[in-house]
């Protein structure tokens, strides 16, 4: 348990500053429509 506990942690550490990307409307809004588009492909 301790061992998935540390590697969450890390993941959380790496993705940081991905989520903080994300906390921004215009790039969240551009992050949607690329996926809608992979989507409808």
């Amino acid at each position: 348990m301790e061992v998935i506990a540390t590697r969450k942690r890390r993941f959380y550490k790496r993705f940081l500053p991905v989520q903080n990307i994300f906390h921004q409307p215009i790039l969240r809004q551009l992050f949607q429509i690329s996926i809608g588009i992979l989507i409808q492909k």
